[in-house]
């Protein structure tokens, strides 16, 4: 039986939904607002690198493309059926006729309230007073880590890492809502598929099967650890059911595989994909994202997770669904140091068990306190120790798009020159440039580069090297034309990133010609190299 959520609940959880998109946007309205010729927004707050790649995935869907290729890099190689988010925002772009950026955002709000209440729908499965719902969503959704409170007692030295709290975009559901659309778009997915599973559980219906194995099939298609890390999960907490006789094997089997089967071949096809393709073999090979020492996850994490330790103490003789959280809680901590190159990427949706089990610890714990007026102050409290940290980062890219920051803006001339080579340059066409301008060509041009992205660049570091070395006229003009020539670049570009390397001069190298010319930036046309 579904858990009764009422009308009242349902109210307070849209103007939750609705004040996170709102304060999440701020730094993109301003970023806009301060938008003109010779500042031109990038459209992004933070990780300009990732956002372009997202937006050059929407080029090929805008192309009217479904397989997906890699144009941060010049190696010629066959398309895979991957990152099919991004090209369908692409396809909608391309069939409304609205800008890509303007599709990115819709759907980074969109994806944003679906989280907020799919988030909700979860904790109506597992917890059942309306209040500590409510509470859990608010500490899931909106809550953030003590990284605040860890730069104001020992600041980040340099060279150090800082808070996690300022970086893991997608071990908070509000810095993804601030960021990239896919997190929360699994986020949502990963609670409704749990949801569905809980319930099939209790008893087996083809709505249920239906809706669970949609949303684990959707999930995994967007994110794929995602979808392995929530089979993990339902795996874990469906053998304790069993054991403990809280379900049958009639109704744990449909629901392990109405999870199972929608995700083992989108699971097993990207393992052959990034296995033996070179380019995507190469994209994993460097697409290494490590979790840091044990003690950054406790400066974080640690309020939240000593409440929800103190709330499993209470929920493990209670033999109920609250033990999914802890399910989830210790599938997280046996995958974020297992010796994968992804192993941070599991802490996706951390959050919620988080929420849940803290909201339980903490009623038990504020029990204690017999004046109502003095509890509801330590809730409030409770509440606001984890919002800091998120304000402070909103604040932050709000500062930075105000004063038009480099991270967030692009000059007039080096926009007037990228758009150039998208309404000029043919298909074939490969750029050669400085890793920021790479990074940018195929996000707005939808053409290939020889070097613009640290994961989807194959051979990154040889490449970079190759770049830096040719700017800064390091090479003899006989290795600068086999590079060329190895690359099969068509053009060469020369703005302010790449006078930065160097002093090469095109101009006076005879194997280019200028093409299109815009203030100091200047786009050269190869010759025969």
């Amino acid at each position: 039986m579904t858990p009764a959520i009422s009308a009242r609940e349902w109210r307070r959880v849209l103007v939750l939904a609705l004040a996170l998109a709102a304060l999440t946007s701020i730094p993109y309205v301003l970023g806009w607002l301060r938008s003109d010729a010779t500042h031109i927004y990038s459209g992004a707050t933070l990780d300009l690198m990732d956002y372009n790649s997202y937006l050059a995935k929407m080029q090929q869907g805008a192309a009217g493309q479904w397989r997906f290729t890699i144009t941060y890099t010049s190696e010629e190689h066959a398309g895979g059926f991957v990152y099919p988010f991004y090209l369908l925002l692409g396809h909608i772009a391309g069939w409304t006729g609205l800008s890509l950026p303007l599709v990115y955002q819709l759907a980074r709000l969109l994806c944003a309230l679906g989280m907020v209440a799919a988030i909700y729908r979860l904790m109506a499965a597992l917890l059942a007073a309306p209040a500590w719902r409510w509470i859990a969503c608010l500490l899931a959704c909106a809550g953030g880590g003590l990284g605040w409170l860890q730069l104001l007692i020992a600041p980040t030295a340099v060279g150090g890492i800082s808070p996690i709290d300022f970086w893991l975009m997608d071990g908070f559901p509000y810095f993804s809502a601030l960021t990239f659309p896919h997190f929360t778009a699994a986020v949502a997915l990963m609670a409704l598929a749990l949801a569905g599973f809980l319930a099939l559980l209790r008893a087996t219906r083809a709505s249920a099967l239906a809706g669970a194995a949609l949303c684990m099939f959707s999930l995994t298609l967007i994110h794929p650890f995602g979808g392995g890390l929530t089979f993990l999960i339902a795996g874990l907490y469906g053998a304790l059911a069993l054991a403990q006789r809280r379900t049958n094997l009639r109704r744990a089997l449909p629901a392990g595989l109405a999870l199972a089967l929608p995700a083992a071949p989108i699971l097993g096809y990207d393992a052959w994909l990034f296995s033996t393709q070179p380019a995507f073999r190469a994209w994993a090979a460097q697409n290494i994202t490590l979790s840091p020492p044990p003690g950054h996850y406790l400066a974080s994490y640690g309020l939240l997770l000593a409440l929800a330790v103190a709330g499993l103490t209470w929920a493990l003789p209670q033999r109920g669904p609250l033990w999914l959280a802890g399910a989830w809680l210790l599938a997280v901590a046996l995958l974020v140091y297992a010796p994968t190159n992804l192993q941070r990427r599991f802490l996706e949706g951390v959050m919620v068990p988080l929420g849940a089990l803290a909201t339980v610890g903490a009623t038990l714990l504020l029990r204690r306190i017999r004046a109502r007026a003095w509890r509801r102050r330590a809730w409030l409290l409770l509440v606001a120790l984890t919002w800091p940290s998120n304000l402070a980062l909103t604040a932050g890219v709000s500062a930075a798009a105000l004063a038009r920051s480099p991270s967030l803006f692009y000059p007039g001339d080096l926009i007037a020159a990228v758009d150039w080579v998208g309404a000029n340059a043919g298909p074939e066409t490969v750029v050669f440039s400085a890793l920021e301008t790479g990074n940018l060509i195929p996000a707005r041009t939808g053409r290939r580069v020889y070097l613009g992205h640290w994961i989807e660049t194959q051979d990154y570091a040889r490449k970079r090297e190759e770049v830096s070395a040719f700017f800064a006229g390091a090479l003899t003009e006989a290795a600068q034309r086999a590079l060329l020539r190895a690359g099969h670049i068509t053009h060469v570009f020369h703005g302010p990133a790449e006078r930065a390397l160097g002093g090469f001069e095109p101009a006076r190298a005879a194997y280019l010609e200028p093409a299109f010319c815009a203030g100091d930036v200047v786009l050269y046309r190869v010759r025969e190299p």
